[in-house]
């Protein structure tokens, strides 16, 4: 499943790294009324519809709350473990595939809730939702195809170095270095990207025309949990060679890190941790 790695990130950004405790722990409690503030932003849901999704998130909250915050806390703990020796390739390799993990978990665990809500859309529904993934995909073309390469650069450097200073403290010049060199080496996918997500909203719009169809859930199932297979030709290949580039990119920053960064790592990783046991702790 060629893009979870880039849907793990995004999990665990959203619910857990955020710049401090109190931030991760307001985020994390408000979880319900962001979902809905996020559905809200796409489709407006009759009363029957919100109270579904009301229920149906409380229910998965409660599952991820007592079973995955648990098991985030016990791997941010060994990783942070691990970083007495230095952190290595494979280490780094084995993180973000249990990031992979913990993404695919979370989604499989409300996916049913999810196809049933689509389900439920009537016509108006379905045409606003298709309306605004639509505008979703023109903002992307604007604001990342439409930049020049050494614009995208830039970018790609910008949001890299702010990354792992907020995990490692502030870089040194030869990471930065390496960060750059990565930077000229990574392939610019952004035409292949917009391609892609074009095509897969094209799928997806045919789908819902079938959302009453028994075997829908089914027959959506790709579409959600691996997009990745519907990628144009090519672009999976690129998208796993930018991956190596960018883990052998992180090996290196890795490898370089002072003892003051390794520690500056290891107390994140052990406030994350003790973020998500406290959270699990806490009754519904």
């Amino acid at each position: 499943m060629k893009s979870l790695r880039f849907g793990a990130v995004l999990l665990i950004s959203a619910l857990l790294l955020t710049g401090c405790s109190l931030g991760a722990r307001l985020l994390y409690n408000n979880l319900d009324w962001l979902v809905q503030r996020q559905v809200d932003d796409y489709i407006a849901l009759d009363s029957a519809q919100e109270l579904r999704l009301e229920e149906d998130f409380k229910r998965w909250w409660h599952w991820h709350r007592t079973t995955q915050l648990p098991a985030y806390a016990v791997s941010l703990r060994q990783w942070a473990g691990q970083l007495e020796d230095g952190l290595q390739r494979q280490e780094i390799d084995d993180a973000l595939s249990a990031f992979e993990g913990f993404y695919l978990a979370a989604l499989n665990q409300g996916y049913a809730d999810f196809a049933a809500l689509l389900v439920s859309l009537d016509e108006n529904q379905v045409r606003q939702l298709e309306k605004t993934l639509s505008r979703d995909l023109e903002d992307y073309r604007k604001d990342e195809v439409a930049l020049s390469d050494p614009e995208r650069r830039k970018l790609r450097i910008k949001r890299t170095r702010k990354a792992l200073e907020s995990r490692l403290g502030r870089l040194d010049q030869a990471q930065k270095q390496l960060i750059e060199q990565w930077s000229e080496e990574h392939e610019d996918l952004g035409q292949q990207w917009y391609a892609s997500r074009k095509a897969w909203l094209g799928r997806f719009t045919a789908l819902l025309g079938d959302r009453q169809a028994p075997d829908f859930a089914q027959r959506l199932r790709p579409l959600i949990f691996d997009p990745g297979s519907y990628w144009e030709p090519g672009h999976a290949e690129a998208v796993v060679r930018n991956q190596l580039r960018q883990l052998d990119m992180l090996s290196a920053v890795a490898a370089q890190a002072s003892p003051r960064q390794r520690q500056h790592l290891r107390k994140d990783l052990l406030r994350l941790a003790e973020l998500c046991e406290r959270l699990a702790a806490q009754t519904d």
